[in-house]
């Protein structure tokens, strides 16, 4: 076997250490033009619904202590490997009748949120209280909501806008409505932001029937004629489904306090927004639970 010359060796080296140098400065130029696009950004929330919390800590209704389950996915996020941006919860955020001993307890069960920087959105739902809610849960109100009486508000994220709606009427009261002045505010809001996808999010379902959205027709002439909303998020019927109506997703969250029959899962969803979708992961109570790590996908579709 013939040696090469020392030399030839030594240009080869030259010439191999600076090709390198070459494809590593073409490498960073690249890095340096090329800008992050729109499915690089991190965009995760926690989704949560009809957490029921009461002022004692250790009441039980319906076999199911409210506390103790929001304290274990609590406990359970925080410990974990998903960071998320926020928290969102739609609605009966306390338990029955939205007294101020509930909040006083929902504001203690948050704070280790609030302590980790990852801002909590609690929505309101039909077993609320508005000025009991902003009195003793204040850290948690929106300040200088733009409709009065209302936990109203707009978030923007990387890949969409979030459109957070309060549905309560009165304490007790089953039904939900947006009225007339959160109504204009909405589509005054989404007229102004018809670049990004949109995701609403209220308390109350859009099935017909004295419980649901009563004034569900003037809130979906809105969101037809707004091609930006995709989805509209929501609890209320402690029932885990999704479907479908006029090219919008329509999302039920499951429950966290307890359910009303043997079969609907408890837990919290861990959410992904994508700039062309959504993918929510189930985390359920019962780990055996046949839910557990369900996937599902929600493709934007107009």
């Amino acid at each position: 076997m013939v040696k090469p010359q020392k030399g030839i060796r030594m240009k080869h080296t030259r010439y191999f250490a600076g090709l390198t140098k070459i494809i590593l400065v073409l490498v960073m130029i690249t890095l340096m033009i090329t800008p992050l696009s729109a499915g690089d950004a991190k965009d995760d929330w926690v989704l949560l619904s009809d957490i029921h919390l009461p002022g004692d800590y250790d009441k039980v209704l319906n076999n199911q202590a409210p506390n103790h389950n929001f304290a274990q996915v609590r406990d359970e996020i925080l410990l974990g490997d998903f960071k998320p941006a926020g928290v969102m919860i739609t609605g009966d955020v306390v338990f029955l009748q939205g007294e101020a001993d509930d909040y006083r307890t929902l504001a203690k069960q948050l704070e280790p949120f609030s302590e980790t920087g990852i801002s909590v959105y609690p929505l309101l739902g039909n077993h609320d209280n508005y000025e009991n809610f902003a009195v003793n849960a204040e850290k948690y109100a929106i300040k200088d909501t733009p409709v009065k009486g209302k936990q109203v508000a707009v978030v923007e994220t990387p890949n969409a806008n979030w459109f957070f709606l309060d549905s309560h009427i009165n304490t007790g009261t089953g039904a939900g409505l947006l009225g007339d002045a959160q109504l204009l505010w909405l589509a005054d809001e989404l007229d102004k932001r018809a670049d990004k996808p949109a995701i609403l999010a209220a308390h109350h379902n859009l099935d017909p029937g004295k419980g649901s959205l009563q004034d569900e027709p003037k809130f979906w002439g809105i969101v037809k004629s707004h091609k930006q909303v995709k989805a509209y998020i929501y609890g209320h019927t402690h029932i885990y489904r999704a479907s479908v109506r006029d090219d919008v997703h329509l999302i039920n969250l499951p429950a966290l306090a307890w359910r009303f029959d043997d079969v609907q899962p408890l837990g919290w969803t861990e959410a992904a927004i994508k700039p062309n979708g959504l993918e929510l992961k189930l985390h359920t109570l019962d780990k055996n639970h046949p839910k557990n790590n369900d996937v599902r996908t929600f493709e934007w579709l107009r």
